[in-house]
Order: C-alpha cells, then sequence, then structure tokens
C-alpha cells in the first residue's frame, strides 16, 4: 500500500492518497486535487497561477459525477483484493467523509 499526502494550504490539511502502487497514488492524487478545484470553480472561485496569474482551463463536470467515476473504478478494481478495496474506501470516506472536508455529503452518497 502506498500513501501521498496532498496538502491544502487554504485549509492547512493534509489528505492522503492511497493505492496498491506508486502511480496509481499519484494519479490518484492528482484525480483529488482536479475534483476538489473543480469544487472551487462550481462555488465560483477562479483558479489561476501565481506567477502569471492566468486563469487555469479547467473542464467544467459534475463534482458528483467525477467523484461517482473514481469510487466506482476502485469498487470494480479486480486487481485489489475485496480487504484492500474494503480498507481504501474506508481510507477515502475518513479523509474526506468528515465535517471539514468541502466534497463530504458527495462522499458519503458513495461510499
Amino acid at each position: 500500500m502506498y500513501t501521498c499526502e496532498i496538502y491544502l494550504s487554504n485549509k492547512k490539511e493534509l489528505y492522503p492518497s492511497c493505492s496498491t502502487n506508486p502511480v496509481e497514488t499519484l494519479r490518484n492524487a492528482s484525480d483529488f486535487v482536479n475534483v476538489y478545484l473543480q469544487g472551487l470553480i462550481t462555488r465560483g472561485f477562479i483558479i489561476s497561477e501565481v506567477e502569471n496569474r492566468e486563469p487555469w482551463k479547467l473542464e467544467k463536470r459534475d463534482l458528483q459525477s467525477i467523484l461517482q467515476e473514481k469510487i466506482d473504478a476502485i469498487k470494480n478494481n479486480q486487481d485489489i483484493s475485496p480487504e484492500e478495496r474494503e480498507k481504501i474506501l474506508s481510507i477515502i470516506k475518513e479523509s474526506f467523509g468528515g465535517s471539514k472536508s468541502p466534497i463530504k455529503d458527495q462522499i458519503n452518497k458513495l461510499i
């Protein structure tokens, strides 16, 4: 099991991303950041680069559908044992389903 911690400076908190291999762990962390930024955009924030202040070009998708895809991918991954799958889902729920998480409602519905 590999873990990558994502630090959100505006929340001043670490969020773990876990998987059975290092590449998948980084991909999951990247996906989490993408979903988090999409949530900010949905709420009206503008995300831009610090150096040149140019807005980032992020696709506008429904946050629920993105999360559903990622959770389903974990649930349906046959390369992960059922025990590991449940462990990953419980870590996600503990990490992002709490009261401080900006996506808690969506996570709790999907898991």
